[in-house]
């Protein structure tokens, strides 16, 4: 997965765990309507209630907290239904991330291990093959390249744009009447080749003296030769291309007596076979005495390791996050039910207040203690008060 797949994935899944879990809110009952709705029949009934008959409302009151209770009851088995929802989401979104984290876990694991590996190659533990190389320990280079080695990148980048210079001036010898565009890839094309070569001489006889069997003396003389050709071949198109302009190019190294032209192209051969010998040089100099597979593989080790750190950190908290959502859901489902519970409770408890408010306003109605005593009922749950004692 690409860096930028991560951080889309990773942004989307984070959206989607941002979401307030779905709570059981039951609808309130209005209590202030209900004691109006009291008040007034009890008006009505002010002369038709005496001792035996003063809890005429009592049953309206009971029919209409059933009604309460029953549909505080229907709106929680709509949030049971509708709940299911947000958890099965959670549940599927903790198995993708269960998936993605074991995936990130095991690529660190086997980035530690090659990291780990590279480490002891390049450290020196003593264990070699054809693969691991001695020649290669350096425990310093752990730390990093020194500084110098960034002077050979900068020398070598100086020394391509020398021989780009050099190789400019061939091309237009050689092919003159050609297009720009077809010059300038025949030049680019020409270092890149020269240099490679020179370079990967360098670091075939580099993987030699470290003790690679593999590696044959042939590979790199090879590059050289090669590398040598070509030099030979460009310096002497210098000498004999400026003869184009009597109409043909002589190849005859019997030639008479050289011109003065002639010998300002031997100056401007023997330029440019200096530049590109030194460039040569430096690459193959260069590449022998700062190449070391241990480092190279130690340093690809460290960038996925790193990587693989922070994407198993990212899955991580993704998954930590989607957790905590899955779990905040399911508490919120199972407070669903205690909140039924006290709301079936309010329910009727209002209830009892509706007709205790009834019974009084009847006792204050006819202002007898005798009514009132026949009417009210006793405490059901008295105070148990205790004073503190002084002693």
């Amino acid at each position: 997965m690409t860096t930028t797949r991560v951080t889309t994935t990773w942004w989307r899944l984070k959206a989607k765990l941002n979401v307030t879990p779905l709570v059981f809110r039951p609808s309130e009952v209005d209590a202030d309507a209900a004691r109006a709705e009291i008040e007034r029949r009890a008006r009505t009934l002010q002369e038709a209630v005496d001792e035996a008959s003063g809890h005429p409302l009592d049953n309206t009151v009971n029919t209409w907290t059933d009604q309460w209770i029953s549909a505080v009851r229907a709106e929680h088995a709509q949030y049971s239904v509708a709940v299911e929802k947000p958890i099965g989401a959670a549940n599927a979104r903790l198995a993708e991330l269960d998936r993605e984290k074991e995936r990130d876990a095991r690529s660190l694991a086997e980035a530690a291990t090659a990291r780990d590996t590279a480490a002891r190659w390049l450290g020196g533990d003593g264990r070699t093959s054809d693969i691991t190389a001695s020649g290669f320990d350096n425990p310093t280079l752990l730390a990093g390249r020194p500084r110098s080695f960034y002077l050979h990148l900068v020398a070598l980048t100086l020394g391509a744009a020398a021989d780009i210079g050099a190789f400019v001036q061939v091309v237009e010898l050689l092919l003159r009447g050609q297009s720009t565009g077809v010059a300038v890839l025949l030049v680019i094309g020409l270092t890149a080749v020269v240099l490679y070569l020179a370079h990967t001489a360098g670091v075939l006889l580099r993987d030699r003296k470290a003790g690679l069997t593999w590696v044959r003396w042939v590979g790199a003389a090879t590059c050289l030769t090669t590398w040598a050709v070509v030099g030979i071949l460009a310096a002497w198109a210098r000498v004999v291309a400026p003869q184009r302009a009597t109409g043909r190019v002589s190849l005859d190294f019997d030639a008479p007596a050289q011109t003065a032209d002639t010998q300002a192209a031997l100056v401007n051969a023997g330029t440019f076979l200096a530049l590109y010998i030194a460039s040569g040089v430096a690459a193959c100099l260069g590449a022998y005495l700062w190449h070391n597979r241990a480092h190279s593989g130690f340093s690809v080790a460290v960038r996925r390791y790193d990587r693989a750190s922070k994407r198993a950190g990212r899955s991580a908290r993704a998954h930590a996050k989607a957790t905590a959502a899955w779990h905040e859901q399911v508490r919120a489902r199972e407070a669903a039910r205690a909140i039924l519970d006290a709301a079936v409770q309010s329910r009727l408890a209002l209830g009892e207040e509706l007709k205790l408010h009834a019974r009084q306003l009847f006792s204050a109605r006819f202002n007898d203690p005798a009514f009132t005593d026949a009417l009210l009922l006793p405490d059901r749950r008295p105070y148990p008060y205790h004073p503190h004692s002084l002693n």
